[in-house]
């Protein structure tokens, strides 16, 4: 996937997905989406669960299980519906607005919230390297969080639709497995 900083309307944004062709989207549904599908299915079925217990539910950070729990709300179809509806609609719209000619800028961050370039906008694509090593790889944890990520330079280590270990030594395991694949 490529990367760029983008400066737009004086706004800067730094290390943003971007894609310009069908491909890239693809690539993007790919490595990210799906892996975010499948967090968010499970968040969901636990978050049933706390419900019909009566527990508390617990505050989700993934935006696809936000989305969800919102319309769930005001549309008593089906969790599974909602979640697929939701991705396609996503999807749907990125692909439309590529085949447009725009491209699309993706935040890092929630791998869902984007934005579409003026066309005076200045990119300038990140360069990745043509070889990475053992040294490029990090392991991320959030403060108080309990899961492990990896990353080698600008790249989400993702494998199977998994981005998220429970230790640290299965992320950088994972890190060395993708690398390898590289």
């Amino acid at each position: 996937m490529k990367r760029a900083n983008i400066k737009d309307y004086g706004v800067k944004y730094k290390n943003f997905i971007l894609l310009e062709t069908l491909q890239d989207a693809l690539d993007f549904y790919n490595e990210k989406t799906f892996g975010m599908m499948k967090e968010s299915a499970s968040s969901l079925v636990k978050r049933a669960k706390s419900r019909k217990q009566g527990k508390s539910i617990p505050h989700g950070v993934n935006i696809i299980t936000g989305a969800v729990e919102l319309i769930r709300e005001h549309n008593k179809k089906g969790v599974v519906y909602l979640q697929c509806e939701v991705m396609a609609n996503y999807q749907n719209e990125i692909d439309r607005l590529l085949i447009n000619g725009d491209k699309i800028a993706i935040n890092p961050i929630n791998m869902v919230s984007y934005f579409t370039p003026s066309k005076d906008a200045k990119i300038k694509i990140i360069s990745e390297k043509e070889v990475y090593t053992v040294d490029d790889i990090r392991i991320i944890s959030w403060d108080g969080g309990t899961h492990f990520y990896a990353k080698i330079d600008l790249i989400d280590v993702v494998i199977d639709g998994e981005q998220k270990w429970n230790t640290e030594k299965e992320a950088k395991d994972k890190a060395n497995e993708f690398l390898n694949n590289l």
